[in-house]
């Protein structure tokens, strides 16, 4: 292999609903933009299976929904009512993102009722897997590892709050300010804003250089949160139940926002307000990223 396959590299893929071609992201190490673009996911999983060493977050779930909110023991584990439906649909993952405000699509449990994107999201994760690839949260990152990502999330825990709107011009500034400032080689978005003229407004012409679209963010923010699960471990929070309880922790809570989603809601502390289980209002915890499968355990 060339130096450059045998050098870490940090991957995000954006896989969106009815789009042919995928969103990609690769940073190196020092957080060196080698790659943003969109093409075919064959290719994209074709060019990340030739790098020795690489970490790569995709923005769609691992598997099916397992159906671990609707037995009684993770429900009492969890602080929710025996015998209640309320939540039984979700993934423990998607539940603890949900009630801190980070909306996002219900994985279903049985393939026949997913969405083509979840689809693709499943086959790409197989050849992942088949490829040699380790799955999920580890003790200590593989050489090739690949794991879910929720870039929504991700921005909230950046941030310490639920962004804007990520098509909204404000959503875009805003992710792309946060990922400039955690040092991406990303244009300052506070420069294209000087586009924003009465003039330019008036004739109709907005050209915002530099400012990129929200899928491409969201890749960007899964290749960051790719590089932080190697390199910054403690800025990770992990979701849903897991026997790796080491990447559960946050070891420099001033970073704001990434704490265990293992635990009880009244552990969480932060700053915008949400409902707990119980219907309390308490502080948001936002994680970083959230486990995808560690199978028989995770959801």
């Amino acid at each position: 292999m060339s130096s450059l396959e045998q050098r870490p590299v940090f991957a995000g893929i954006d896989l969106t609903a009815g789009k042919r071609l995928v969103d990609f992201a690769l940073l190196d190490e020092k957080l060196q933009l080698l790659d943003l673009s969109t093409r075919p996911l064959d290719e994209l999983l074709h060019e990340v299976e030739t790098h020795a060493q690489i970490a790569v977050a995709v923005d769609a779930p691992a598997r099916l929904n397992a159906g671990l909110l609707s037995r009684p023991q993770v429900r009492r584990q969890l602080g929710l009512t025996d015998g209640s439906a309320r939540w039984a649909n979700h993934r423990v993952a998607e539940y603890e993102l949900r009630r801190r405000g980070l909306n996002l699509y219900v994985t279903p449990r049985s393939q026949s009722k997913a969405p083509a994107r979840m689809r693709q999201g499943f086959a790409a994760y197989r050849r992942l897997s088949a490829s040699g690839f380790a799955l999920g949260a580890q003790e200590v990152p593989p050489l090739q590892w690949a794991f879910e990502v929720y870039p929504h999330a991700s921005f909230a825990g950046l941030l310490g709050h639920v962004p804007f709107p990520k098509a909204a011009l404000e959503g875009r500034v805003q992710r792309q300010l946060v990922l400039y400032r955690e040092g991406l080689q990303v244009t300052d978005p506070l420069l294209a804003l000087e586009e924003l003229t009465a003039h330019h407004l008036l004739a109709g012409r907005l050209e915002l250089a530099g400012l990129l679209d929200h899928d491409a963010l969201d890749a960007l923010v899964a290749a960051f949160t790719a590089w932080l699960a190697w390199v910054r471990p403690e800025r990770v929070t992990w979701g849903g139940p897991s026997r790796r309880r080491s990447h559960l922790r946050c070891r420099r809570p001033s970073y704001g926002s990434l704490r265990a989603l293992r635990v009880t809601p009244l552990r969480y502390t932060s700053a915008y307000n949400v409902l707990d289980a119980n219907g309390t209002a308490r502080a948001r915890a936002v994680p970083a990223i959230f486990d995808p499968a560690q199978p028989g355990v995770n959801e």
